[in-house]
């Protein structure tokens, strides 16, 4: 018998597709992944590695270009990044010509869930552009960069 905290099952799934979005409502970046607990009680361990850039014209010293994701269960939001239009530590900002920026970096996620279920859940991640002005985008697995999502069950 395993005890609490056991590894029950792992699921990784990976995804070079290039995903383009400069919609105002968040849209999937093609990087999903899908699992079914063996109990109710069970939690899943989410890991996720997914580079991008934001893109944004004539940015002028001005705003520069931002964005917001969020991890999805199913069709819940379950973790959107902290301050609404932030990115984590691994940022460097690159001027491309005189009237355009972008920012690249890594979205990191390390989350535990409880879907308190039995059948299957899918994640999947989300993100958006804060303005689709000025050719205001994010841009996912860039040049086919890869991406991965991994799931793993936890005895509860």
């Amino acid at each position: 018998k395993r005890g609490a905290g056991a590894i029950l099952q792992v699921v990784t799934q990976a995804s070079t597709t290039s995903t383009l979005i400069n919609s105002a409502s968040m849209t999937d970046s093609n990087l999903s992944a899908s699992i079914t607990p063996s109990s109710s009680s069970s939690k899943i361990l989410i890991l996720v590695h997914q580079p991008f850039y934001v893109w944004k014209d004539d940015v002028g010293g001005q705003i520069k270009p931002r964005a917001a994701w969020q991890l999805v269960r199913d069709s819940t939001g379950i973790l959107a990044c902290a301050n609404a239009w932030a990115w984590g530590p691994n940022i460097t900002g690159n001027v491309s010509g005189a009237t355009g920026m972008d920012i690249r970096g890594l979205v990191n996620i390390n989350y535990l869930d409880s879907p308190n279920t039995t059948s299957a859940v899918t994640y999947k991640t989300q993100g958006r552009p804060e303005s689709t002005g000025d050719n205001g985008h994010i841009y996912f697995q860039v040049d086919s960069n890869p991406a991965s999502m991994q799931l793993l069950e936890v005895a509860g």
